[in-house]
């Protein structure tokens, strides 16, 4: 196996740990640094120009990908931000009330009857049960 062939499979398996690593396209950047330094060999450019156009094209590719492509920023989300919230009761489980708050399901408890449909204010949070009320 020559380095044309070594550095073409390094190229891809750097790529694929990009689906189970997430680096942010680092390990895409990395390997499309690998393939170019792979096409370079084999058109016999010398390894001294081979390493700097590599890193280039592999640091270009991270910064280019990471301003088209920005990952997700996430939910800035505590329990606590449901407190005060409404839903409603989307059913009743074994006495065990499921709510719908700000598009989520949540097990519920109360101390009045509640029936599917009606609307709830969220009062507590005890543990990832809801403590709701009927408004």
């Amino acid at each position: 196996m020559d380095w044309v062939h070594i550095l073409t499979i390094a190229g891809f398996v750097s790529m694929i740990l990009e689906i189970f690593i997430p680096l942010h396209f680092g390990f895409i950047g990395i390997g499309m640094g690998f393939l170019s330094a792979a096409l370079m060999t084999y058109f016999g450019v010398s390894p001294w120009i081979q390493v700097p156009v590599a890193t280039a094209i592999g640091l270009a590719t991270i910064y280019v990908l990471r301003k088209l492509i920005k990952p997700d920023e996430g939910i800035d989300f505590t329990p606590e931000t449901l407190v005060g919230k409404t839903g409603f009761v989307k059913k009743i489980l074994n006495g065990k009330v499921v709510v719908v708050v700000d598009g989520e399901e949540w097990m519920a408890y109360n101390d009045s009857l509640l029936k599917p449909g009606d609307r709830v204010k969220v009062v507590e949070i005890e543990g990832v049960h809801l403590k709701i009320k009927k408004i």
